[in-house]
């Protein structure tokens, strides 16, 4: 395996270098709002969270130079086709006592209306909600968690839920939904989004208002078509005497299956973990020569099903997005079929074939896997995914002085069924 630890540092550090170039710069279609209220129209470079609170990337063309902006000299900026909103507002401290003084930022809005929501994610990778009205300065929703030393206890005070009921008054549809609201993007847009609703003129035609939220990330299901290039090590130096030492193919065939991805949003919303069921077929058909002369006929035939389990981070942002992945599979061989013959010293012809190290053959097969790749828009808004992934595992056989290490090449394509 250490061949495959090679390998796969390898395609890491080709990797690197890529995925940086490509976080230096994303610039989109938008606006800036200037303190007099000017638009003024560009571009701008949309980075994570954490950058768009600092600052504002902008050119006018794509041949303009690029001015760094910040919530000093803007009133706001934002992106074109209305997915971020991003207003210059003074975050107030926490509370009164606190050290942090207010702070000048680009807060993301993700309600807007007579009641908006916004939110500013620090440096920590901490998120931080805020809620203003007309009437009620901007707050920050607060929970937190306190250990009861007597109880030895976590106990959670949502702060937020009074707060909320502070800042949305008169309207019994946003109040109805406090007690039990939870704390996040989507639950807190909800009141807010329903208290906008009750501040429409009586009698007005009721305007539909949707929060400008960011997408929630869910789980997907695809399917998988590539092709696949496989080599096999056969190293028996221990058990056979005719023949220690050979490798096989390569074998090159189609690979199919399925494919699903669990967003693991809560450490990043760069990373998520996936998998796929996939069906492999491995056959291997040479004749050996040892060091005396005398000729082998291998026979393999190894069809298996595989189930990696990759840990995958991919660059949020741009039309064409990088990913890295990297982690293990496990594989179940359906039957296997492994067979020698001699071949006959005048004739040339073999021998009937025998069971190739009937005693030591396995079905369930371990190994390491990474890869690189693309995700990109595809058929009718669903998502696609272009992958180049190396694996290498223990094989079909063990024990002491045995070795069938195989290392797996594959190049696939996965195609969301759902948009």
């Amino acid at each position: 395996m250490k061949k495959s630890y090679r390998i796969l540092l390898a395609l890491v550090s080709a990797a690197l270098p890529l995925l940086s170039a490509h976080a230096q710069a994303d610039f989109r279609p938008g606006y800036l709002v200037q303190p007099v209220g000017d638009t003024v129209r560009g571009e701008i470079d949309y980075r994570d969270a954490r950058s768009n609170a600092r600052q504002c990337r902008f050119r006018a063309t794509p041949a303009a130079p690029v001015s760094t902006l910040l919530p000093a000299s803007l009133r706001a900026y934002g992106l074109l086709d209305g997915s971020k909103l991003y207003r210059a507002l003074v975050v107030p401290a926490a509370t009164p006592a606190a050290d942090r003084a207010p702070t000048a930022v680009f807060l993301e809005v993700l309600v807007d209306g007579p009641a908006a929501l916004y939110l500013l994610r620090d440096e920590e990778r901490a998120d931080h909600y805020y809620v203003a009205t007309a009437t009620f300065p901007l707050t920050e929703l607060v929970q937190r968690k306190v250990l009861l030393e007597q109880e030895r206890v976590l106990q959670e005070q949502n702060i937020y839920r009074t707060t909320l009921a502070q800042a949305l008054p008169g309207c019994p549809s946003a109040q109805a939904q406090l007690p039990a609201l939870r704390f996040t993007a989507q639950a807190l847009a909800r009141p807010i989004v329903a208290y906008n609703a009750c501040q429409q003129p009586a009698g007005a035609a009721p305007v539909a208002l949707t929060p400008v939220v960011r997408q929630r990330q869910r789980a997907r299901l695809g399917v998988v078509l590539g092709a696949k290039r496989t080599t096999m090590s056969f190293d028996a130096a221990n058990v056979l005497y005719y023949v220690q030492h050979a490798a096989f193919g390569p074998h090159s065939a189609p690979i199919g299956g399925l494919s699903f991805s669990l967003p693991l949003s809560q450490l990043s919303r760069k990373l998520s973990l996936e998998g796929m069921l996939l069906y492999e077929s491995q056959h291997y058909s040479a004749p050996v020569t040892n060091q005396s002369g005398f000729g082998y006929q291998f026979e393999f035939d190894l069809p298996s099903v595989r189930l990696p389990l990759l840990v995958r981070y991919t660059v949020p942002q741009g039309r064409v997005r990088p990913l890295l992945e990297a982690g293990p599979t496990l594989a179940y061989a359906l039957h296997v079929h492994a067979t020698v013959a001699e071949l006959g010293a005048t004739t040339g012809k073999p021998s009937p074939p025998t069971s190739l190290l009937p005693n030591n053959t396995r079905q369930f097969q371990q190994g390491l896997a990474a890869g690189v790749g693309v995700q990109f828009g595809a058929w009718q808004g669903r998502q696609a995914t272009a992958l180049l992934r190396y694996e290498g595992d223990t094989g079909w056989a063990y024990g002491q002085g045995v070795s069938t290490g195989t290392q797996h090449l594959y190049a696939l394509l996965v195609l969301d069924l759902f948009r």
